[in-house]
C-alpha cells in the first residue's frame, strides 16, 4: 500500500510534534517564562520545513494545496506572537492564552470555509 504525500507529511508532523514535546517536558526548565513561547516557534518552524522539504522534494505529480498548509503555520506563528505579547504585558492567565488560541483557531476555520465556498461557486460556473 503506497502512503500519500498528505500522510506522509502528517506522519513527520506527528513525530516531530512529539519530540519537541518530550523535550520541552525535559528541558523546558531551562528556558523559565518563555518556554511556551519557544514551544510555539519551534512547532510552526519544524512543521513548516516538513512540509516545504516533502512538497519540494516529491516526486508526485499531486501536489498539496500550500495555501492553507501556510494559513495553518501562519496563524501559530501569530499565537506565538500572541504568546510573547501576553508574557510582556505580565497576562499569564490560562484562560487568556486558551482565548486568544481559541479565537485565533476560529478565525482560521473561517477563512477556509470562506475559501472553499468560493473555489465550489467559481467550479460551478
Amino acid at each position: 500500500m503506497k502512503t500519500s504525500l498528505r500522510e506522509k507529511e502528517n506522519i513527520f508532523q506527528a513525530l516531530y510534534i512529539v519530540a519537541i514535546v518530550l523535550l520541552k517536558r525535559k528541558y523546558g526548565m531551562l528556558l523559565n517564562d518563555y518556554e511556551n513561547i519557544i514551544f510555539v516557534f519551534l512547532a510552526a518552524l519544524g512543521l513548516y520545513l516538513i512540509h516545504w522539504l516533502l512538497t519540494k522534494f516529491s516526486k508526485s505529480e499531486n501536489q498539496l494545496d500550500d495555501w492553507e498548509e501556510k494559513l495553518d503555520i501562519m496563524t501559530i506563528v501569530i499565537y506565538g506572537f500572541g504568546l510573547l505579547l501576553l508574557k510582556w504585558l505580565q497576562v499569564m492567565s490560562v484562560r487568556i492564552m486558551l482565548l486568544v488560541g481559541g479565537l485565533l483557531i476560529a478565525i482560521n476555520v473561517m477563512i477556509k470555509y470562506k475559501r472553499r465556498s468560493i473555489k465550489k461557486k467559481m467550479d460551478a460556473h
